[in-house]
């Protein structure tokens, strides 16, 4: 199903304490962020103005992952949520995560 498709649910409130998982890639597979409350629920984090989903599909962009765009999604999510661990993938991405600690 196309992601303008997909049906997605609201995201906790502001403040919650959450996990952020990361899988990133360069150019030839998705990279995604998928977060969950310490009650269980797993969400797809929204970002910026118009709360795209924080899935990238590097075709959607050219061929590779809008790194930018990802790094918007991250700000964003430790601006909304009290971010209490985040893991990461590190393949190609070692610098932003570095970073982003």
């Amino acid at each position: 199903m196309p992601q303008d498709e997909m049906k997605w649910t609201n995201n906790p409130r502001k403040g919650t304490s959450i996990a952020v998982g990361f899988d990133g890639s360069e150019n030839d597979d998705w990279t995604a962020i998928k977060c969950e409350t310490q009650s269980g629920r797993i969400f797809t984090p929204r970002y910026g103005p118009n709360n795209l989903p924080t899935i990238w599909d590097p075709k959607a962009w050219g061929g590779r992952i809008p790194r930018h765009e990802v790094h918007i999604a991250v700000n964003d999510i430790f601006r909304k949520w009290n971010v209490r661990r985040m893991y990461c993938d590190p393949k190609d991405w070692q610098s932003e995560i570095g970073d982003w600690a």
